[in-house]
């Protein structure tokens, strides 16, 4: 309407690019309103595996199952002399935010694995929006720093969880395979074949807090890496300063990436 003038102007908050909209009717305020900008290619991969020629990899554990024996997972990360990467449920922290902070104090990283672990293929923008940032608040709350890491629940997201992730500042994070120790029928052997023979520099491995055997996995496995030259880190360590992440999951440093 020719009584309204538009007013658009693009601004960077805290995270996130947005364009605000004011409609103004003789000098004065009529409607404010924004909208996060988040835009991504269809088809491409998150995070799955960082190319490097060190011996570094990174272990990660869910949480949307439950926290299972935290402390004594705790006590044996501890012992191992290693950290990971806690990839949390919202709704897990509001729970149990004692252990969560207490994850934090032995020096892991906390990421964002959405709130309520909804199926985000089926979930619409807004839903979207408000698992991530949720969750973020939570934890956001607990280390006073920004999150810069989301999984997507179960593995399954589109262009759409992955975009909105990056423009919160989250780059997704998958990984290049899965322990398989959150099945309730997996035997240590089981777990212990699948680490053993797909580790290999720059690995994201996939792992549960509630898995059964876990704890007994860990005790064999990363000594036995530890040995041979791995070390064991968190996500944010094992990824290059400005990596290059390309559509298949690969991320590299710049240079290498030219």
């Amino acid at each position: 309407h020719k009584e309204y003038r538009r007013q658009r102007q693009m601004c960077i908050r805290d995270r996130g690019q947005t364009v605000q909209l004011v409609l103004e009717k003789d000098g004065e305020r009529t409607v404010q309103d924004e909208c996060l900008l988040a835009a991504d290619a269809a088809r491409r991969d998150g995070l799955r595996i960082v190319e490097t020629d060190e011996k570094k990899i990174a272990i990660t554990f869910d949480t949307a199952g439950g926290l299972g024996k935290i402390p004594t997972l705790l006590d044996t990360l501890d012992e191992l002399g290693i950290k990971c990467t806690f990839f949390l449920q919202g709704e897990i922290i509001l729970k149990h935010e004692e252990w969560i902070r207490e994850i934090h104090a032995r020096g892991h990283e906390l990421a964002n694995h959405s709130m309520l672990h909804p199926d985000m293929r089926e979930a619409s923008n807004l839903t979207i929006y408000k698992e991530i940032t949720r969750c973020n608040e939570l934890i956001e709350g607990i280390t006073g720093e920004p999150v810069t890491l989301y999984r997507p629940p179960s593995g399954y997201y589109t262009y759409r969880d992955r975009a909105i992730g990056r423009a919160l500042g989250c780059e997704m994070i998958l990984w290049t395979f899965d322990s398989l120790d959150g099945f309730y029928d997996s035997s240590h052997d089981r777990v212990m074949n699948a680490l053993s023979k797909k580790s290999e520099p720059g690995a994201i491995i996939l792992m549960h807090t509630y898995g059964r055997h876990t704890i007994s996995v860990l005790l064999e496995y990363v000594p036995e890496l530890q040995s041979q030259g791995y070390e064991f880190v968190t996500i944010t360590e094992l990824m290059p300063a400005d990596g290059v992440l390309d559509g298949d999951g690969v991320m590299r440093a710049p240079a290498a990436a030219e």
